[in-house]
């Protein structure tokens, strides 16, 4: 074999993406050229003895010496020699030396037959033009094949129809449809693929050996404006630097076809929520409230504010964005779990005071707020809003069901209209005209809010919190809707509660003035797990109460650092309620939904609420709080499904179907004097402890709490609790009369709102507190409690039964001692 065949032999054999079907899908990369092009071959093809290669050197008046020649195609002229030897004609590379593969590959469009044969070769071409013609015509078709372009992400790239990208292993992006197989993913505007650059070509990666891994979404749309102003939308993006945000990477046009190339993700947040081959963290692996999701639901959370309130990093002028096509599938979901939103194409960017109607064209419903159904509504930023909430919501039910659980979401949003089916979150009510969130996405989210999802109180807490604020995301009525800096205030405050480190022990330890009087010092050094909010923060911090000489109540907190001890003025004890918000978890005022403790202070008939919030990681520390504000040892407390009271003439019954907002805790109280200082007197002093060796036995109540109010009882001698054991009931007590027949009823006391308050505080003055139960005292014949677990109820009874055994005692005591000093001194001790 000659030399020039086994040359052309050996180049053909470097070509990649080779399709026996079509020749010209192959390329040839310089990498793989340089392994047949060595000097010895290049030298052994230039003294090739074949008549067509001597043909052609004859043709050519002077030729450099084959050693000179051979030196300057390895140095500038390689892919140029390695397409004329593959094409048959390596003997004319004369012609090209001094143009140099570089300044070819410029100007390879220039390079059709006529322009070859005329000025490139116009020698060859005069002396035999049927071959020069043959050999210009194959030159011009393999051009391509050989010179390809790198790519990298300085500007814009308008690459012609017949440029070869040097694009490998591409293939359509394949998702799993409902039926679980695979088929190529494709949007409504556009295909995408994925692929590799060949890495001498790849320009776009920092690391030209790492063969990253790229996805090319393809327009389906010609049109220049519509890909220019997806383009504009991206870069905007890109200039936020926000890491949950997709980057840009490379913008081009081949011949017709408008592309964008983004770094590959693993997959889309729809597909990685629902199918388990992407392993997505399941609550196997964590519990509801420190699943790794909840941070990636942050991050867009976060990243889709910055794109509504768009601040740019130069000083131009800031905008208003809105994505308008927010769902799973456009969340892309990187290898390590980082959530992007991608997919800008619908998007819109305005200037601050541009009053233009937004009007999304083409997005998916499925994901869009009530508005869209409105043919002359004007969309504003909470728009993207209720998009974000649905996401939450899938999130929230992933982390709580599964991928099953995501699967039945999906089926009770679907309802059908005879052949129409359609999948969006909300409905129009047609009795009542107005729009509201689907019935069975309601019931769905109630359903999430289940203790039995939650197996521990802090989950429980965290459920509600999620589950508040995705409604308040998901308000039919755009003006009632969270704003995004809204959606991120709440969901920082609540991942900060539920996330911040307090392993480092708290001193506890603060400078408490002359005048003033600490409250139950060896309960607050216990507690190690408080967060305080004065700012819109919070911090762990340790707590200390202390009474100033003018009776008004401080909060002091050290934090974990050497920083002062922070002090937060509350207000006068005996004007100060506390509000247990974890017992009841009612929707209160605006910035009081997320704490355990907060406070109101009645002021001229009117309540006030210091900012100051208090909120505990652990279970036994917000009970120590609790106790140290109100002067009571909090013995039990427990959430009960239902409670039934039977009043003297009438029964109101609290049903167990009534909407998770209104869920009941039950607590037992044991008044401690020694918690609290003495109130003072009218002249300043302090009055003594208000009994003493000979007074009623301590208060001890059942203290049980319903949205809207707070039921307590005092233990008595007419009052006892029974556990009833039938099989329908075994999670069941029930307060009732000691002796019916004697005394039918017991006393009850209801502690309501106050005028301008929502919901009902305990006033932090023991003698206060007792003062307005008497005032709300009412008959009743029974009060049934009902628990979640009959080792719940059990733990309540037994404790129940000890207090009622140490009050009886006292009692016991108490009388004998009334009835010496009667007979003493000839008078009863009242």
């Amino acid at each position: 074999m000659h030399a020039c065949a086994a040359f052309q032999h050996q180049i053909g054999a470097c070509a990649i993406n080779e399709d026996a079907a079509d020749q010209h899908k192959a390329v040839f990369p310089r990498s793989e050229l340089e392994a047949p092009c060595t000097h010895d071959a290049i030298c052994a093809v230039l003294h090739c003895a074949c008549a067509t290669c001597h043909e052609q050197r004859s043709l050519q008046s002077s030729t450099p010496p084959v050693h000179t020649l051979a030196t300057s195609i390895l140095g500038q002229c390689l892919i140029t020699f390695s397409l004329l030897g593959y094409i048959g004609c390596p003997q004319l590379i004369p012609y090209f030396v001094h143009l140099g593969d570089t300044s070819i590959g410029q100007r390879l469009e220039e390079l059709v037959p006529h322009y070859i044969r005329t000025c490139i070769w116009k020698e060859f071409d005069d002396q035999d033009k049927t071959r020069s013609s043959h050999f210009a015509k194959r030159f011009s078709w393999f051009r391509h094949q050989f010179f390809l372009p790198f790519i990298d992400g300085q500007s814009f790239a308008d690459f012609s129809k017949s440029t070869k990208l040097p694009f490998i292993e591409e293939q359509s992006l394949l998702a799993r449809n409902e039926d679980g197989d695979l088929v190529p993913q494709h949007g409504g505007f556009g295909r995408v693929f994925s692929f590799r650059i060949l890495p001498e070509y790849d320009h776009l990666s920092p690391d030209p050996n790492s063969n990253t891994l790229y996805v090319r979404k393809e327009l389906f749309s010609t049109s220049s404006a519509a890909f220019h102003a997806e383009r504009s939308n991206l870069e905007l993006v890109k200039e936020l630097h926000d890491p949950h945000l997709v980057r840009l990477v490379k913008a081009y046009k081949h011949g017709e076809t408008f592309n964008f190339i983004f770094l590959r993700s693993m997959t889309n947040l729809g597909a990685y929520l629902r199918d388990s081959y992407y392993a997505a963290p399941s609550l196997q692996d964590t519990n509801i409230q420190t699943s790794p999701l909840w941070d990636q639901a942050f991050g867009i959370a976060k990243a889709l504010s910055h794109v509504i309130n768009y601040t740019p990093p130069n000083e131009s002028k800031p905008l208003y964005g809105y994505h308008l096509d927010l769902k799973p599938a456009n969340i892309l979901v990187e290898p390590n779990g980082t959530f992007l939103i991608s997919d800008f194409g619908l998007a819109r960017f305005q200037p601050v005071g541009d009053t233009s109607r937004i009007t999304p064209f083409g997005g998916s419903e499925a994901y869009a707020p009530p508005e869209i159904d409105l043919t002359n509504a004007r969309y504003n930023r909470k728009y993207d809003i209720w998009s974000l909430g649905c996401i939450i919501l899938e999130i929230l039910t992933y982390i709580v069901k599964g991928h099953d659980g995501v699967k039945l979401l999906d089926k009770a949003r679907l309802t059908r209209q005879g052949n129409i089916a359609e999948d969006r979150f909300w409905e129009y009510n047609n009795t009542k005209e107005c729009y509201q969130l689907k019935p069975t996405v309601s019931r769905w989210v109630e359903d999430l809010r289940n203790p039995t999802h939650a197996m521990t109180w802090q989950s429980r807490e965290f459920l509600h919190e999620i589950s508040d604020l995705i409604l308040n995301m998901l308000h039919p009525l755009k003006l009632e809707r969270l704003s995004s800096q809204q959606v991120c205030q709440r969901l920082d405050g609540i991942l900060n509660r539920f996330h911040v480190d307090s392993a480092a022990p708290l001193s506890g330890q603060v400078a408490v003035g002359e005048d003033e009087v600490e409250y139950a010092a060896h309960v607050t050094r216990r507690i190690q797990s408080m967060l305080y909010n004065t700012t819109g923060t919070w911090v762990p911090g340790s707590l200390t109460i202390v009474e100033d000489a003018h009776q008004d109540v401080h909060v002091l907190s050290a934090t974990q650092d050497d920083r002062a001890a922070v002090r937060m003025k509350v207000g006068p004890r005996s004007q100060t309620k506390l509000v247990p918000r974890y017992a009841s978890h009612s929707r209160l005022h605006e910035g009081y939904a997320d704490c355990h403790l907060y406070f109101s202070i009645m002021k001229s008939g009117t309540p006030e609420f210091p900012f100051t919030r208090l909120y505990f990681r652990e279970e036994s520390d917000r009970l120590l709080g609790l106790s140290a504000f109100i002067g009571q040892d909090i013995m039990s407390s427990l959430p009960i499904q239902d409670c039934n009271i039977e009043r003297k003439r009438h029964r109101v019954r609290r049903d167990t179907n009534t909407p998770i907002e209104a869920a009941i805790t039950v607590e037992l109280w044991s008044e401690n004097a020694h918690l609290h200082p003495p109130l003072r007197s009218s002249r300043g002093h302090r009055r003594s402890v208000r009994r003493n060796l000979f007074s009623e036995p301590t208060r001890r109540r059942v203290v049980i709490y319903f949205p809207t109010n707070i039921l307590t009882i005092r233990f008595a001698k007419n009052v006892r609790l029974e556990r009833l054991e039938s099989a329908s009931s075994s999670k069941h007590i029930k307060l009732i009369p000691t002796d019916r027949k004697r005394d039918p009823t017991f006393s009850v006391s209801m502690l309501k709102p106050s005028k301008g308050e929502q919901v009902p505080g305990i006033p932090m003055s023991s003698t206060f507190l007792e003062k307005e139960e008497d005032s709300t005292k009412f008959e009743c014949k029974s009060v049934e409690l009902a628990f979640n677990h009959e080792h719940s109820r059990n733990a309540f009874y037994n404790t129940y039964r000890k207090m009622k055994e140490e009050w009886r005692i006292e009692d016991k005591e108490y009388e004998q001692c009334r009835r010496a000093m009667h007979n003493t001194l000839g008078f009863s001790l009242e």
